[in-house]
């Protein structure tokens, strides 16, 4: 537009030389233009370009640019450049990897992935690239039951079979040994027990006469449920009328005063020998007259064992 302007100015300028010329005498307007030589005028030339002014190039910034596009990037250093980095650790930062299992405790890790190395003396960043199909390996992360990046489900750890029981041997019976006192007649022993005395008895109670190798051994819950039913008391005779002889008699007495023979579970006849002879054979006479043999069983407290038959004569050899 400014230039159409320009040019239409020019055009008026020329009119108006030409009308005032057509008003003067052709000879002297031809004898004045005659002295002065006749140049020519280029409008446009004095016209200036419309749109964005062009500027010179700069050619130290374009060589720069082109110097600086063929030259490598540079190491990213920080840190003590002093340093050798003997010791470095590389880590990789991954953009959207592949995790692929690989067992139950690791999977890999593929992929795109910034690479930085640095120095594990000063801490300088060596170097930092972007680079591809990048490898790592990692240790799985369960959840639940899953690795939480490659979906690896978590091994079941074999389960440790139960221990076998192991059979604890019972513990040994409490005893109470009581060691009974002659009186006039040496070879003739008397105890009496009452319920109490027997719980304080423990589990078992013996009943060892001064002089003898022989003993009466009771079961005490045995005696008590007895002793229970009839609210009385024990009591034992215990007599030797032969070097291998021992005569036993056991009483129960109810709360009346009636007397009755226990049941003889849990009672039993011990015979103390220094030596172990074998076999020990130990021969029962009732008060009738009826007559039993049975051969003793060896115990680890050092004694012969039989089972008391009742009341009656027990002789051993």
């Amino acid at each position: 537009m400014k230039r159409m302007v320009l040019i239409l100015m020019a055009v008026l300028v020329a009119l108006a030389v030409g009308a005032a010329l057509a008003e003067e005498p052709a000879g002297a307007v031809a004898e004045e233009y005659a002295e002065v030589p006749a140049e020519p005028v280029d409008v446009l030339a004095e016209v200036p370009a419309i749109g964005p002014a062009e500027e010179p190039a700069n050619s130290s910034v374009a060589e720069s640019a082109n110097s600086a596009a063929e030259e490598p990037a540079a190491e990213v250093i920080s840190g003590d450049a002093a340093c050798p980095h003997l010791h470095t650790k590389t880590v990789n930062y991954f953009d959207a990897p592949d995790y692929r299992p690989m067992d139950d405790e690791v999977h890999l890790v593929v992929g795109s992935a910034m690479v930085e190395v640095s120095c594990l003396d000063c801490g300088a960043i060596l170097s930092v690239s972007s680079e591809t199909n990048v490898e790592e390996v990692n240790p799985h992360l369960f959840r639940n039951g899953y690795c939480v990046f490659c979906g690896r489900e978590a091994a079941v750890a074999p389960q440790p079979e139960p221990a076998a029981p192991v059979d604890e041997p019972a513990p040994a019976p409490r005893e109470m040994e009581v060691y009974l006192s002659s009186g006039e007649n040496p070879n003739h022993f008397f105890a009496s027990f009452t319920d109490q005395d027997l719980k304080s008895a423990g589990d078992m109670l013996v009943l060892r006469p001064e002089g003898m190798d022989a003993a009466l051994a009771m079961q005490t819950e045995r005696l008590r449920e007895e002793m229970e039913r009839s609210g009385g008391a024990l009591e034992a005779i215990v007599s030797k009328p032969g070097e291998r002889d021992i005569s036993t008699t056991l009483r129960l007495y109810d709360a009346s005063g009636m007397e009755f023979t226990p049941a003889g579970v849990g009672i039993s006849l011990r015979i103390y020998t220094e030596n172990r002879p074998a076999p020990l054979t130990v021969s029962f006479t009732n008060s009738s007259g009826a007559t039993s043999t049975e051969e003793a069983r060896w115990a680890d407290g050092g004694y012969w064992v039989v089972t008391w038959l009742g009341d009656g004569l027990y002789q051993y050899q």
